[in-house]
């Protein structure tokens, strides 16, 4: 082979070499493992707050704090990171729904047909009896409260004192809470309608569902699902008043669904947890919990957090369903598991000791990474 020939392999090689030593080292360097998302199980008890009575309702989060109230009518006030009671005030007459918590106050409705306001740091800002009957939620949003009265009557009132801003006669009587969607008030009524009104309580449309609509209301952009007694779950483009899936579950929707950036999680009253695809309601995956779940899931990063009328909450993960870990509270769940920083935060109540506990949980740290010898 001539002398010039072989230099040029040579010099061929030697790029070659040079070029191909970062990816070996590369392919023989061990590969960092990815920091974990979500809980680590077993989850462990980070805090305990004794409390006087069962909650009603769900614990309410804002900005870094705790809100609910107890059926001896006392409403609570906790910050989640010190995870101690900044204030609680004994209402009379006793608190009879979860308070609705805006930016600068809260709202609850009380056992004697009246409404409370009081600002974030306890102090009651005014109280006002309510003629018609209420039921239901209260709603506090963008300087209004929305509540149901007598059945089929949608309340309006100004969150400042209180009085009435509006009323709204439904064709039958509203079986879901309002949810606000672009200043309009969304609810779902038992003659099997959705109505949807404009900020001054005109109405905009009022689509019809085939069925009573039944249990809470979820919204994403203009993506509004909600079930119906029939045994379906359904979603409906508010924007356009169009039906974009149905799907039937066998049971109705018992708890708000929750949503995230692939699927809705909704919990049925026959006991199913299902994930589906909230573009098209495709069926990701179903599961069947351990007891009646009247409660809404948590959704994490990689999991989804459920709790039923019993003291086991369950977790699955949020790709597949599969199981991923559980936590035995010891006394029965009666709240909805909910997520506030590093926590999750369940409520137990014990009927034969009417002992209540509100318990922040968090994750079994990850392992130190292994040093390098």
């Amino acid at each position: 082979m001539p002398f010039g020939t072989m230099r040029t392999i040579g010099r061929i090689l030697m790029i070659g070499a040079a070029l191909l030593s970062p990816a070996a080292c590369s392919l023989f360097k061990t590969k960092t493992p990815a920091a974990p998302r979500g809980f680590l199980f077993p989850l462990q008890e980070e805090a305990r707050l004794d409390l006087d009575g069962e909650l009603i309702g769900n614990p309410q989060i804002r900005a870094g704090k705790v809100y609910f109230s107890t059926r001896i009518g006392t409403l609570y006030a906790v910050d989640a990171a010190s995870k101690k009671v900044l204030w609680k005030v004994e209402a009379k007459p006793p608190a009879a729904s979860p308070p609705s918590v805006g930016s600068d106050r809260l709202v609850f409705a009380d056992k004697d047909n009246g409404l409370v306001c009081l600002a974030l740091d306890g102090k009651e800002l005014w109280a006002r009896k309510i003629t018609a009957k209420l039921s239901g939620e209260v709603v506090l949003d963008s300087g209004r409260i929305y509540l149901s009265a007598d059945d089929s009557d949608l309340l309006a009132l100004n969150a400042a004192d209180g009085t009435e801003a509006w009323r709204f006669k439904a064709g039958g009587a509203i079986r879901t809470a309002p949810i606000i969607w672009n200043l309009q008030v969304i609810f779902g009524t038992d003659e099997g309608k959705i109505y949807i009104l404009d900020p001054q309580g005109r109405l905009g449309a009022a689509v019809e569902t085939g069925s009573a609509v039944t249990g809470p209301l979820a919204i994403e952009k203009n993506r509004l699902y909600f079930g119906l007694a029939e045994g379906s779950f359904r979603c409906l483009d508010v924007a356009i008043q169009k039906d974009l899936w149905t799907v039937k579950t066998g049971g109705f929707p018992a708890s708000r669904p929750a949503v995230d950036e692939r699927r809705v999680y909704v919990v049925t009253s026959n006991n199913v947890l299902y994930g589906f695809n909230k573009w098209n309601g495709n069926l990701d995956w179903w599961r069947m919990l351990p007891a009646r779940s009247p409660f809404s899931p948590a959704v994490g990063e990689e999991q989804v957090f459920v709790a039923s009328l019993s003291p086991v909450m369950t977790v699955l993960k949020k790709t597949t369903g599969e199981y991923a870990g559980g936590y035995s509270a010891g006394e029965e769940l009666r709240s909805a598991p909910v997520r506030i920083g590093g926590n999750i935060v369940i409520h137990t109540y014990a009927q034969e000791t009417a002992k209540a506990a509100l318990i922040f949980l968090k994750g079994t740290p990850p392992p130190e990474p292994a040093k390098k010898k």
